[in-house]
């Protein structure tokens, strides 16, 4: 699954994104900003672990620019005990890149293709 937006892409991560996600969360890690549920890899073989496992999971998705470099991820988890469907969506920028609009620009692609193709 691939999406595009006009400044964006949505795909699949791939083990070469791990220098770039580790970046980012190396730089989250300064902010007050970075909540997860459990703790992320600090070095590079961890995160290449961790990417591994993401890769594994489509309901994680790389957020890149549209001329290349990522500075992102999305998740997608449907809830599908629920009536209507519904969705848990959870996303994280490197801080270099807040304040443009990223962020919703990825939130609305996402939810329009989890309201409109299929799944929900």
């Amino acid at each position: 699954m691939r999406l595009m937006t006009e400044r964006l892409v949505l795909r699949p991560f791939q083990v070469d994104d791990a220098p770039a996600l580790l970046e980012m969360q190396l730089a989250l890690e300064q902010t007050r900003e970075a909540a997860y549920d459990h703790p992320w890899p600090l070095d590079l073989a961890g995160m290449e672990d961790q990417v591994r496992a993401m890769v594994a999971n489509p309901s994680y998705w790389a957020i890149s620019l549209a001329d290349g470099p990522l500075i992102g991820l999305m998740r997608l988890v449907p809830k599908g005990w629920l009536w209507p469907p519904a969705f848990e969506m959870g996303y994280a920028l490197h801080p270099g890149h807040w304040g443009h609009g990223y962020a919703t620009e990825a939130g609305i692609a996402t939810l329009e293709y989890a309201f409109t193709d299929g799944k929900a």
